[in-house]
């Protein structure tokens, strides 16, 4: 009897301590959710910082080895939360259908896994980023085998990555957004992408102006004048401007240089012979074609290409 007792107890113990580590099946940790999100942030970090610095190969495999060991330690965890996300999700949709709304704690809980999913495909983006480019270095090759053998266990499916929200919170990421952390090396890191952001796109900003501006030369050179229209987006329609002047510098299916790096139409002005092409820049407020120069901060400053060179431009630091 007395043994008997004593089985039953053993097995509610049991029961109630599994029952406590796991948790409800539709409910996230908060808590353990924003510290893997943190966590990985910060080994992205480590990892970006050590390449950055690398100039041989062994201290970048050993950059790479690092950042995969660190990632296989957090992937089981991970992996816990995302598949617990599917029914948390229920839970959510089951509070916005009730007259009380979705809680400010259940709320909490959600961005923090939109947070965790984003940063999975960021970290997925970076581990691809030279995959299968690094034959000709044999060691690195096979560190980058290794990082992608290790990221495959991640557990981040198409359900997952086209989890409403998520595209919103990656550009985010991308741009060095966030909020509400109190974590100097998150905050460090995510000023340091804001920065690579905005670098980025004048990067891609003066290389659609420089390829515009190749193409109304080829056309100068031809008419003597070049396109009157008062708006870009014109120059789609503009005679045979596209098919046979624009066309001989992108290619095919290549999007139109039109836009600037934030996804803003340049802007066009024209006199005769000459012709402006400008970028509001990182604020998208255009001030003008007047700015002439070169300026090293490259927040919110305009851009200016002007008969094929550019007369208001970022300093960039190449590496």
């Amino acid at each position: 009897m007395k043994r008997n007792v004593l089985i039953l107890m053993i097995v509610l113990t049991v029961g109630l301590l599994s029952s406590t580590a796991c948790g409800r099946k539709d409910d996230i940790d908060l808590d353990r959710a924003q510290n893997l999100w943190e966590q990985q942030v910060i080994l992205i970090d480590n990892y970006i910082g050590e390449v950055e610095k690398s100039t041989k190969p062994e201290v970048t495999v050993k950059a790479m080895d690092t950042f995969a060991r660190g990632l296989d330690d957090l992937i089981p965890r991970l992996n816990e939360l995302f598949a617990k996300y599917p029914a948390f999700k229920e839970r959510v949709n089951k509070e916005s259908g009730e007259k009380s709304g979705v809680s400010p704690d259940t709320q909490k809980k959600q961005e923090a896994m939109l947070k965790l999913i984003a940063v999975g495909l960021f970290t997925e983006s970076l581990v691809k980023m030279k995959e299968g480019q690094l034959k000709e270095i044999p060691q690195l090759d096979e560190a980058q085998k290794r990082l992608l053998a290790v990221q495959g266990k991640l557990k981040l499916d198409d359900a997952l990555k086209k989890e409403t929200g998520v595209d919103e919170v990656y550009n985010r990421f991308f741009q060095g957004q966030v909020v509400d952390n109190s974590n100097p090396r998150v905050e460090k890191f995510f000023e340091k992408m804001r920065r690579a952001s905005i670098t980025y796109s004048l990067k891609i900003t003066m290389r659609n102006m420089y390829i515009l501006g190749l193409a109304i030369e080829s056309f100068k050179a031809e008419y003597s004048y070049v396109p009157d229209v008062s708006e870009v987006d014109q120059l789609r329609t503009y005679g045979d401007f596209v098919g046979k002047y624009l066309s001989r510098y992108i290619k095919p299916g290549q999007p139109l240089p039109l836009d600037d790096g934030w996804g803003n139409y340049l802007y066009y002005k024209f006199a005769d012979r000459d012709y402006w092409i400008g970028s509001g820049g990182s604020d998208g407020k255009f001030s003008g074609f007047d700015q002439k120069g070169v300026y090293t901060d490259l927040e919110n400053n305009d851009v200016i290409y002007s008969n094929a060179k550019f007369v208001y431009l970022p300093r960039l630091e190449e590496k």
